[in-house]
C-alpha cells in the first residue's frame, strides 16, 4: 500500500472504519480519488455515490446513517461544494448525525509537484479559511496537511464523531496533498477508539448498589 496516494490511502482507510459508501460531487481535486476507484479492489473501499448536489450527497449519508447506525463518507470540491454542504451539516449537527465530510481544497503548490495549480478555477476557488464556513457545525476539525498523517486523522475523525453526543466532523485536504504518493501510513487497526458512553451501563450500576449494601 505504500504505492498508493494519499487519495487511495483514504479510501481504504474509510473501508477499514466500516465506511460502506463514499457520496460525492467531484471536483478537480478528485483525480487521485477516481483512480482509487478504478484501480482498488472493491471489497477493499466503499462504493463511490455520485450525487448530482453536495446538499444531496449529505442527505444521503444522514438517511444510510438512520438506517443502520453506521456514519458514511461524503465528499465535496472546494469553496461552493462545500459551501453547498452546509445546510446538510447543520442539519445532523441538531440532531447528532455522525458523517465524516470531506472538503476538498486548491492546491497551495503552483508547479514541481503532482497536482499543482493548473487552471483559472485553482485560484478562483482559493479560499481564505474554508473551515469557517462549517466549524460552527462539526464536532472537530482537521486538515491532512501531511501525507503520513493520513489514517490517524480519519482514525480520530470517526471516533470523534461516534462519540456521544455523535455529530459530523470535519477534513480538508488539498488536490496536491491527495496526489501525493509520499504516503508512510500504517493499515493495522484504527488507532483511535470511540469513547464510552458517558454514563455507566445497567450492569455496572447494578453490581455498584450490590457493594454499597
Amino acid at each position: 500500500m505504500n504505492q498508493r496516494n494519499v487519495g487511495e490511502v483514504l479510501l481504504a482507510r474509510l473501508k477499514q472504519l466500516g465506511v460502506d459508501y463514499f457520496f460525492a460531487n467531484p471536483g478537480t481535486e478528485f483525480v487521485s480519488v477516481i483512480r482509487g476507484f478504478q484501480e482498488m479492489s472493491k471489497e477493499s473501499i466503499p462504493t463511490p455515490i455520485l450525487a448530482p448536489h453536495e446538499l444531496q450527497a449529505v442527505s444521503m449519508a444522514y438517511g444510510y446513517y438512520l438506517a443502520t447506525k453506521k456514519p458514511q463518507a461524503v465528499m465535496t470540491h472546494a469553496n461552493v461544494g462545500a459551501a453547498n454542504a452546509l445546510i446538510g451539516l447543520i442539519g445532523a449537527s441538531r440532531m447528532n448525525i455522525p458523517i465524516l465530510f470531506i472538503s476538498g481544497m486548491t492546491s497551495q503548490s503552483e508547479r514541481n509537484t503532482f497536482g499543482h495549480r493548473d487552471k483559472l478555477i485553482h485560484w478562483s476557488q482559493d479560499t481564505k479559511d474554508q473551515g469557517s464556513m462549517f466549524r460552527e457545525y462539526v464536532k472537530w476539525e482537521a486538515e491532512i496537511s501531511d501525507p503520513s498523517v493520513v489514517c490517524d486523522v480519519l482514525d480520530r475523525a470517526h471516533a470523534i464523531a461516534m462519540s456521544a453526543p455523535r455529530g459530523p466532523v470535519a477534513i480538508k485536504v488539498s488536490r496536491d496533498i491527495l496526489m501525493s504518493d509520499e504516503v508512510k501510513s500504517f493499515f493495522d487497526q484504527p488507532s483511535v477508539r470511540c469513547q464510552a458512553p458517558p454514563m455507566p451501563d445497567s450492569r455496572s450500576w447494578t453490581k455498584s448498589k450490590r457493594c454499597w449494601r
